[in-house]
């Protein structure tokens, strides 16, 4: 969600060149791109997801309650710890639930084309609960 602003450390530079080619080299990762930033984005560079969160309080107030910063903490941490697990739960919910609830939050509130590459991604997401770095990149070049 473009929370990152200073350059890896050369240790971690690898793990993001491998996050990057899982981005552009996969179906799933093209797709995962695709939905983070729609031209009906405020700003060019900002995402629309980050956009609502920052402009609708429903979508804020979805966001927070569903751990959204904590997901995203999440996602962020296998890339520097591949080895461990995406967590089952956010503060005592089931993580899949956390992330419908935001996709549900997203979709009513997005642009069409926002809500419809949530649609067609957002379901290979939920069952990456538990699962490491690269059990998760294989469950999702599985799904292609």
């Amino acid at each position: 969600l473009g929370i990152l602003h200073e350059q890896p450390r050369p240790a971690e530079a690898g793990r993001y060149r491998t996050a990057a080619r899982f981005r552009t080299g996969t179906t799933a990762g093209r797709r995962a791109s695709r939905a983070r930033e729609s031209p009906a984005a405020s700003a060019p560079s900002r995402p629309e997801a980050l956009n609502l969160v920052n402009t609708n309080r429903r979508v804020a107030t979805i966001w927070h309650r569903s751990g959204g910063p904590r997901i995203v903490q999440s996602l962020l941490q296998l890339l520097q710890r591949p080895e461990e697990a995406l967590p089952a739960e956010i503060d005592g919910k089931p993580l899949r639930d956390c992330l419908l609830g935001i996709q549900k939050v997203f979709m009513r509130y997005g642009s069409p084309a926002f809500s419809a590459d949530l649609a067609r991604f957002g379901p290979s997401l939920v069952p990456l609960a538990g699962l490491s770095y690269r059990e998760a990149l294989s469950a999702l070049q599985a799904t292609e």
